[in-house]
């Protein structure tokens, strides 16, 4: 089909090895393309300008209902110093219309974004950057299945704020996580091999990064244990989500951030004020420190 296009003609896809393609989970939005390669001027005497293009990469995001983890494995590099792993290719766009979907391949994440609004489902946002950004054409025959296990709802799911202190205690009514690897693409002035892309502009490698993470929580209860803002060493926040789905055979999801340095609260949860009948929400923002890769596991496993 040409454009213009609709959601149901395109895919989302990803390959961790580079040959077999697994749906992204259930996509409700994203962008995929290039970024950097800014157009640069420069006027001199007389008013002679000149022009010339910064260097460039692939780069992309989705936003999912989260079905799977798969991806969220390759968030953290395995030591400080390192690369997140590499994702192979990531494809997509419009399928059938020659060279209108998007390939990138050496792919890396830059930031997942986690999270559950009340009566909502739990969301997965993925970015990441690529060395190899191309335009192709993907087959109808070549889209794979949709993946099939079900999301997690907003209502089965425990939030805990310490070990023992459960969001129950504290009506939350939402919650995010973010985390982001602070890798940066590269390039040199080297004479690049005439491959595939051929500009000589598309960034050459990428730098590792420091690996930070924050959480925000809302609810209608104030945090009342042992933070006590104002004490000269503020105690952790031991942050954990463990949400279920209903397969027939129940997945549960957890975001476990009570090890290692768990979060340091960002500010004291203010008072709130607020007119008539509005509600009082309290909201917790919390971050780990930087390279804490302990600070966060993620898994998912069946019952």
């Amino acid at each position: 089909m040409a454009a213009p296009w609709v959601g149901l003609t395109e895919c989302a896809e990803h390959s961790l090895a580079g040959t077999d393609f697994l749906a992204f989970d259930q996509v409700s939005g994203g962008r995929m393309g290039t970024a950097g390669g800014g157009i640069e001027y420069e006027v001199g005497t007389g008013g002679q300008a000149s022009k010339w293009r910064g260097p460039l990469h692939g780069a992309g995001n989705v936003s999912c209902l989260l079905q799977s983890i798969g991806l969220l494995a390759d968030l953290k590099p395995a030591a400080l110093g390192s690369l997140p792993p590499i994702i192979e290719k990531i494809r997509g766009g419009p399928i059938v219309d020659t060279s209108a979907a998007w390939l990138h391949e050496d792919c890396r994440l830059t930031k997942v974004a986690l999270g559950c609004d009340q009566g909502k489902a739990l969301t997965v946002g993925y970015e990441w950057i690529a060395l190899l950004p191309s335009r192709v054409t993907i087959a109808a025959i070549d889209v794979v299945a949709k993946q099939t296990q079900r999301v997690f709802p907003w209502h089965a799911q425990s939030i805990t704020f310490a070990t023992a202190i459960a969001a129950a205690a504290y009506k939350c009514i939402g919650w995010n996580a973010e985390f982001t690897t602070g890798i940066t693409p590269q390039s040199s002035s080297d004479a690049k091999a005439v491959t595939v892309p051929t500009s000589a502009r598309i960034a050459e490698w990428i730098d590792p990064g420091t690996f930070e993470g924050k959480i925000t929580a809302r609810m209608r209860v104030p945090l009342a244990y042992t933070n006590d803002f104002m004490a000269d060493f503020v105690d952790v926040v031991k942050f954990k989500v463990i949400a279920l789905n209903n397969d027939v055979a129940v997945k549960t999801f957890t975001l476990d951030m009570t090890a290692s340095g768990a979060a340091n609260m960002d500010d004291g949860m203010p008072t709130e004020i607020a007119k008539g009948p509005d509600a009082v929400i309290y909201e917790l923002s919390a971050s780990i420190l930087p390279n804490d890769l302990a600070a966060v596991v993620i898994s998912l496993v069946s019952a």
